[in-house]
């Protein structure tokens, strides 16, 4: 709706929306920002069973950034990988949970090297 608004109306109403429901990230990416909608909503789910090393997800509550569903979705397609869901934890889940981060992640610091 805001970008079918014409005129000093829309530029507000754009304006508005901006600053109340983007992100910190999108509102700080200035001339950046049409390359950050971008990047934001490339579609890389076709590339997931590529992945030569299986990562460790570390998941946690539902955040505005990345919803925990993508990191399913990521655990299911990757060949190998591992998700750990951090209850207590947001987008940062190391900031905002280091023991549990750790404790979770420990296990894989042992590995072989291969990756």
């Amino acid at each position: 709706m805001a970008e079918r608004t014409p005129g000093p109306a829309g530029r507000r109403l754009r304006g508005y929306l901006q600053a109340h429901l983007g992100s910190a990230d999108y509102r700080a990416a200035g001339e950046l920002r049409p390359t950050f909608v971008r990047v934001v909503n490339e579609d890389l789910a076709p590339f997931l069973p590529q992945v030569g090393c299986p990562p460790s997800s570390y998941g946690a509550r539902p955040t505005t950034r990345t919803p925990l569903r993508s990191a399913h979705v990521m655990r299911e397609r990757i060949p190998g990988a591992h998700l750990v869901v951090l209850p207590r934890a947001g987008h940062f889940c190391w900031q905002d949970d280091w023991a549990g981060f750790a404790s979770a992640v420990a296990p894989f610091l042992g590995g072989d090297g291969s990756c």
